[in-house]
């Protein structure tokens, strides 16, 4: 079994892997952008020496000054535009050693979390181990299993009659004269009308022989009502129960140093989740720079704007159109070369924009899946699924999805559900669910002086309370050889009872 700490780390190798990729795709956005600036310059150096070839001293020049003046206004935006990206490429640097660095402190709190954790199992452990062998424990144990099996048939049986009660009541309540005088309590003493009144509504009654059939509806509601209350009464007796045998174990781990590493653990477990927090922020941060990077990667900031739209001016000018027209319709050996250069030109700047559009999406999609695995990182760590006590039964599969997800082909709903169906609880030691943790009754109370990584409140003779873990132990029939044999309540399975209310009716 992987342990959850692996398993982690398997997630955090993922997310770097995204980051790698969402670099690469930007630095290759980068470079279509670049190259798509250089060739609408290269058009307008080219068109300035056809202009030279094709035109008299004066349109030359003026054609020259145009070209030049976007030029020199073209250099000075994108030395303005390399400067933004320097100062943003410094900030993602610092956000990414920033982000390593709390990933780091992150690891070790959570080397100290599990080494507490594994302090109070051990202790705990021995404290069960010796109420295994204690005589008032096992017999207050035995009373309150029975207790509880007493109490989940009660329950079992108000489930029966209420759906009886919800199946078995529809044809009285379809049949509109029946209802009538249900309502007005007939045949009751809740029920008073006049003589006329009277006359009429026993001949309804003989119409839907109500009176036949009064009996068995009121039976069929009476009965939930009176098994839901005992239910409640054998319920409440199987709580107390419980409650003495948890008092029994409350008093055994007061004895020793439980509550006081206990104390440690939830103290170091508030470290790592402020840690998470940070990480959290930090996380947030970076994904914003990365997105403003793409903005200037694809060619979107205002700078790359300023610069085409000049060097779009320039090249739409008048003298310009009819330079290309000339160029056009009359070529000579000296201008042959120039007009070619520009047409191919021309044609990349198509294929350039094609690649600039697709790694765009491919950015865009990067990211999504880096947000979405960051996302499910930060449920993992909330849910404790990196506690001591938690593993996963097949790691090579969540290797394996992990891997599709930054390929992706799935998504990170495919891979959470991976994850969570796969948890499973370790047995290092002590179980949480000894003894009253784990009474089977389905109001239970998992209150108990055992560290569960559930999320239950722990409270011991001090009165104060804490939160400890986050996942959901399996069901006991999940467990080990060696936690089946100790000498506690058992989940098991319930059983349907045949009770039915009322009869053929």
């Amino acid at each position: 079994m992987q342990s959850g700490r692996e398993t982690l780390a398997t997630l955090d190798t993922a997310i770097r892997s995204l980051r790698n990729e969402i670099d690469r795709v930007d630095s290759e956005l980068t470079m279509a952008t670049q190259s798509l600036a250089q060739n609408r310059q290269q058009q307008t150096q080219t068109t300035r020496a056809i202009a030279e070839v094709r035109l008299d001293g004066i349109a030359s020049g003026e054609v020259r000054q145009a070209i030049d003046a976007a030029e020199h206004q073209v250099t000075a935006i994108l030395q303005q535009r390399q400067d933004a990206i320097d100062e943003l490429e410094q900030q993602i640097t610092a956000a990414k050693e920033q982000l390593a660095q709390l990933e780091q402190d992150r690891e070790n709190q959570n080397a100290k979390v599990n080494a507490a954790a594994q302090a109070v199992i051990d202790l705990e452990n021995t404290i069960q181990t010796q109420l295994d062998k204690d005589l008032e424990y096992q017999n207050q144990l035995e009373k309150a299993r029975k207790a509880d099996e007493i109490a989940d048939r009660a329950d079992d049986k108000t489930e029966q009659a209420e759906a009886d009660r919800d199946e078995k009541g529809t044809p009285f309540e379809d049949d509109k004269l029946f209802m009538y005088l249900w309502h007005r309590g007939y045949g009751t003493t809740e029920y008073h009308a006049n003589p006329l009144t009277r006359m009429l509504d026993g001949w309804v009654a003989r119409l839907c022989d109500y009176n036949r059939w009064r009996v068995n509806y009121w039976t069929l509601l009476e009965i939930p009502q009176r098994l839901a209350q005992h239910a409640e009464r054998v319920r409440n007796e199987a709580e107390a129960e419980r409650d003495q045998l948890k008092r029994l174990e409350v008093a055994a781990a007061a004895k020793t140093d439980l509550q006081k590493l206990q104390d440690t653990l939830t103290a170091t477990q508030n470290v790592q989740d402020q840690i998470d927090d940070r990480i959290a922020v930090a996380e947030d941060q970076h994904s914003e720079l990365l997105e403003k990077r793409a903005i200037y990667a694809g060619g979107n900031d205002q700078y790359i704007g300023e610069c085409l739209s000049l060097l779009t001016r320039a090249l739409d000018s008048k003298e310009i159109y009819q330079l290309q027209q000339m160029a056009a319709t009359s070529r000579t050996p000296q201008d042959d070369q120039l007009v070619d250069q520009l047409d191919d030109l021309r044609d990349d700047t198509d294929d350039i924009q094609s690649e600039i559009i697709q790694y765009r999406r491919q950015h865009g999609a990067q990211l999504k899946r880096l947000k979405e695995i960051e996302q499910i990182r930060r449920d993992f760590k909330r849910r404790r699924f990196d506690d001591v006590r938690s593993g996963f039964g097949n790691g090579h599969l969540i290797s394996a999805v992990l891997e599709q997800f930054v390929r992706g082909v799935i998504g990170g709903a495919d891979v959470w559900r991976t994850i969570e169906r796969h948890q499973r609880h370790r047995d290092v030691g002590a179980w949480p669910d000894f003894g009253s943790g784990g009474l089977g009754g389905r109001r239970r109370n998992r209150n108990s002086p055992w560290h569960r990584p559930g999320g239950i409140s722990i409270k011991l003779p001090s009165g104060r309370g804490r939160r400890s873990g986050g996942f959901k132990l399996p069901s006991m029939g999940g467990h080990s050889s060696r936690s089946r044999s100790r000498s506690r309540i058992s989940s098991r399975g319930r059983r349907k009872s045949g009770f039915k209310t009322g009869g053929g009716f």
